[in-house]
């Protein structure tokens, strides 16, 4: 049954009951359909969701009272909210359970909990307050889940041969997520695998050795291979120094940590890890490539950075880097496609540059516009006759975000495409769901001009509501460094001290 309700902030909007009685207690409103073919979580497991909670009527109408991203007044929650489906708050339970059982994995969906449903007539009146017969209205996102560990054996009264088994069946699940793009859901089972056949106490089995020694080693390299696609290059380091120390020289632990820290333009500790991994598998056909794409990421750097001292180009140069042999085979989610970068100054002084792919097959105008605001072949604005292009223009906001574009007047306020104005949204086939997503800053639907940011952390709430249409493919470590020139103070937004200029 379909019920048209007010969801707090004067939008009326269509949603459907999802509670069993049908008695219009839990409604919901699809905003990104997850993936059917995977299906619904089970009741008994554990999920993993991040959620923002608003209420619905009185003077509070529209006000966020709980979120699982950070800080919200003086109450903070870590990344990521898990509970076990039918065990969540004890006060919210039902309403819960009922919502997260409706999901697919990946959806995105909006929930309107009636009172009993919710926090009910007690209200909450610690940490999040919520007011007596409180209607809650819930964003939701799904992003997996897994058997609740407690229900096996405890570890100690466990068997090595079973220890073993669950490793591969752990090991195997995280392989699966992998596949699909899931890395956070990854890294959670590779690093609980690893765990099963190598802490808390574990000896192996008479003859096994060797198979524990290569479950353990391909589920660290596993974890750094994740964190590589994450962008997390820091991070993905730490796997393979684990392996290279207690497992002696490991040609593919090399091959990791030169991929971790070619993202982190460390080129000569890449170089030296490569050729340590081609002196132990010559024949290594990924070997040679990622050592070819290493003499072309130099080549690239050294071409850069002799445009930048000459003061040739300050920000940026899309011509050359989409023709350019080191990024020309670059592959991303969708194969080849066109690449731009921002050269970064901080209070004048060029830190580095962010290497940008653009979703060109998908989104053409939206990227078109983006490239020629970069290239600046465009002319001038109509009414200020400000170039059309981002050099010179500075990140006008860097909280949740690296947020920039405004070319106009700086700060936010100004919007301006290519194509005379704003320009209609193309579509939402990508999510802000992790960090380094490149999308439009827009002030509302089909309101898209010059103005972008960057993710600093999945932000799924913005889902089907901005068009995500690139991904930083190099210098996340830049951005991370404009975060850290941002102070908090007495409100939610923090003050950037230095200037940030493209």
């Amino acid at each position: 049954m379909e019920h048209e309700v007010d969801d707090g902030t004067g939008s009326v909007r269509v949603y459907k009951d999802v509670t069993p009685a049908c008695d219009g207690g839990v409604l919901k409103r699809v905003i990104k359909p997850g993936d059917a073919q995977i299906g619904k979580p089970p009741l008994g497991q554990v999920v993993k969701i991040h959620f923002d909670g608003y209420f619905v009527g009185g003077r509070k109408s529209g006000q966020k009272f709980d979120t699982s991203r950070g800080k919200l007044d003086d109450f903070e929650r870590e990344d990521f909210y898990r509970f076990r489906l039918g065990e969540a708050y004890e006060a919210i339970r039902d309403g819960w359970t009922i919502a997260v059982e409706s999901m697919n994995r990946g959806e995105i969906a909006e929930f309107i909990l009636e009172p009993e449903y919710g926090y009910g007539e007690m209200g909450n009146a610690s940490r999040p307050k919520v007011h007596k017969n409180a209607k809650l209205r819930y964003v939701i996102q799904l992003f997996a889940w897994r058997r609740a560990y407690s229900d096996k054996l405890r570890l100690d009264e466990m068997s090595m041969e079973e220890r073993i088994a669950m490793a591969i069946e752990t090991k195997d699940e995280a392989t699966s997520y992998y596949r699909d793009d899931q890395y956070h859901e990854a890294l959670e089972r590779y690093n609980h695998a690893a765990a099963l056949v190598h802490e808390y106490g574990f000896v192996p089995p008479e003859g096994r050795e060797a198979e524990c020694t290569g479950i353990v080693i391909s589920c660290l390299l596993n974890e750094a291979h994740c964190f590589n696609k994450l962008g997390q290059y820091r991070k993905a380091l730490m796997p393979c120094e684990q392996v290279l120390d207690e497992y002696g020289e490991v040609a593919k632990a090399y091959y990791r940590r030169a991929t971790a820290y070619l993202g982190l333009h460390e080129f000569e500790s890449a170089k030296a890890d490569l050729i340590k991994a081609a002196k132990l598998e010559p024949a290594s056909r990924e070997i040679r490539e990622q050592l070819q794409n290493l003499k072309e990421c130099v080549a690239a750097a050294e071409h850069v950075e002799k445009k930048m001292v000459k003061k040739q180009i300050k920000g940026i140069d899309t011509e050359s880097l989409r023709q350019g042999p080191a990024l020309r085979g670059a592959q991303g989610w969708q194969g080849s496609l066109p690449q731009c970068y921002f050269a970064i100054e901080i209070d004048g002084k060029l830190v580095g540059q962010i290497t940008l792919e653009l979703f060109a097959d998908k989104l053409p105008k939206t990227a078109a516009n983006f490239l020629d605001l970069c290239s600046g072949d465009k002319g001038h604005h109509a009414l200020t006759r400000r170039p059309l292009t981002y050099e010179g223009s500075s990140f006008h906001r860097i909280v949740d975000g690296a947020f920039g574009g405004d070319f106009i007047f700086g700060d936010g306020t100004g919007c301006e495409s290519v194509y005379g104005g704003t320009f209609d949204d193309e579509g939402y086939h990508f999510c802000h769901d992790r960090e380094g997503m490149l999308s439009m800053a827009s002030s509302a639907r089909d309101r898209n001009g010059s103005q972008f940011f960057i993710t600093t952390a999945p932000l799924p709430h913005l889902d089907g509501h901005h068009v995500v249409f690139g991904r930083v493919l190099y210098g996340m470590e830049i951005v991370h460094q404009m975060q850290k020139i941002v102070q908090p103070n007495e409100g939610s937004r923090g003050e950037q001290e230095k200037d940030v200029e493209i």
